[in-house]
């Protein structure tokens, strides 16, 4: 794939993702507890979350903001440093930043993020949205590529 591929890919899938996850929040982060597929996924509002995953650094909207933008901006320079044209690469990188970015519009325009999806097997599992899917599946992703499709030489440099 050629980079300007690439990048075209990486956009559509930011935006694409970005806008499911922004629509789901507006349509569904304020409803009553509703099972959508029985003994398994339900939507609830949790009045909302002002800390990141497992409500860990709860309150800390402030610090979250820097550190998503850091997040995001260390994502980006590497990225264009390591020049990686891998589909599957290139699929991760894009869910991670739509994620960051949906999370990122929450806590700048609310103070907080919208969750509503649950686990309706496992109660106690935190309440999450559609970016956070998107972080922790580009998360896998670029790990599989990382662990199964990269070689590295004798020299320690990727092929």
């Amino acid at each position: 794939m050629k980079v300007k591929t690439k990048y075209i890919l990486m956009g559509i899938i930011v935006v694409l993702a970005l806008i499911i996850d922004l629509v789901s929040k507006h349509f569904f982060s304020d409803i009553e507890y509703t099972q959508i597929i029985p003994y398994l996924i339900a939507f609830q509002t949790n009045g909302g979350n002002s800390g990141a995953a497992f409500g860990i650094f709860s309150k800390s909207t402030t610090f979250l903001i820097v550190f998503s933008i850091l997040i995001v901006g260390v994502i980006i320079f590497i990225d264009i440093k390591m020049r990686i044209t891998n589909k599957l690469y290139t699929v991760g990188i894009g869910l991670i930043l739509a994620g960051a970015l949906g999370n990122f519009f929450d806590r700048i325009t609310l103070g907080y993020v919208r969750d509503f999806i649950m686990f309706d097997f496992w109660k106690s599992f935190p309440i999450f949205n559609f970016a956070d899917c998107c972080i922790v599946i580009g998360a896998i992703l670029v790990c599989i590529y990382f662990i199964f499709l990269t070689k590295v030489n004798s020299d320690g440099k990727n092929n």
